[in-house]
C-alpha cells in the first residue's frame, strides 16, 4: 500500500514523500474493496484481513508513541487523547486478529454447505485403503 520514510537520506525522492503514501493507501483500499465485493473468497478475506491488522496495528504503535512523546513533555490532555487514540486502534487491531484467526479455521475445514451430492461417491478412509491394498482382513475402521 502506501510506504513513507522521512529517516533515510539515501532514499530515492519518491519514498520520502507522505502524499504518495497516502495515495497509495487510499488507491489499495479502494482495489481491495472492489476485489472484496466482486471475487468474495476465504483466501482473499483471510488476506485483507491481515493487512488490515497489521495497518491498524502500525497505527496503535505510531499513537501510541505520539501519546508518550506528548506526555513526557507536559503536554497532558494531547497525550491522553493519542493514548485513547492508540487504545482504540489496540482494541481493532485485537478483533481484526480474532477475525483473521475465525477465518483461518473455517478455511481449514471442508464444508458441503449447499452443494448437491447426490450420487457422489466418497473414498474410503486412509486405513481402510491401505487394509484394502495389502488384503488385511480385519474391522473396518472410519
Amino acid at each position: 500500500m502506501g510506504y513513507y520514510s522521512d529517516f533515510s537520506t539515501s532514499a530515492p525522492p519518491w519514498l520520502k514523500n507522505s502524499q504518495a503514501a497516502i495515495i497509495g493507501a487510499v488507491v489499495g483500499g479502494g482495489l481491495g474493496a472492489i476485489v472484496s465485493r466482486f471475487c468474495p473468497s476465504p483466501l482473499w478475506l483471510t488476506a485483507l484481513l491481515t493487512v488490515g491488522s497489521l495497518a491498524t496495528y502500525g497505527f496503535a504503535f505510531l499513537a501510541g508513541v505520539n501519546a508518550l512523546t506528548h506526555l513526557s513533555v507536559g503536554h497532558l490532555v494531547r497525550g491522553g487523547l493519542w493514548l485513547l487514540v492508540s487504545g482504540v486502534y489496540l482494541g481493532l487491531t485485537l478483533r481484526g486478529v480474532t477475525q483473521l484467526c475465525q477465518s483461518l479455521i473455517a478455511s481449514a475445514k471442508t464444508t458441503f454447505l449447499g452443494a448437491d451430492v447426490t450420487g457422489a461417491c466418497f473414498p474410503m478412509g486412509l486405513r481402510q485403503a491401505e487394509k484394502a491394498h495389502y488384503g488385511i482382513q480385519g474391522q473396518q475402521t472410519g
